[in-house]
């Protein structure tokens, strides 16, 4: 099933910004363990997010952030 994008054009640039800004965070400060593992995680999810304008969370909840 192919989902209808849901998220912006400036929506999409800042989370995959912040993607890379969490990603890089990790290593630039050197955060290990768990906690380095969560920010690249979430970075990763957000870049995803950016790249194929969709979010899940808007899909529950029947927002969107993109002008029809």
């Amino acid at each position: 099933m192919i989902q209808a994008q849901n998220v912006g054009p400036l929506d999409r640039i800042s989370r995959s910004l912040l993607g890379l800004v969490l990603i890089g965070a990790r290593y630039f400060f050197r955060i290990g363990g768990v906690p380095g593992d969560l920010l690249v995680l979430v970075g990763a999810v957000s870049i995803w997010e950016g790249l194929l304008g969709y979010c899940l969370l808007y899909g529950i909840f029947k927002a969107s952030t993109k002008r029809r």
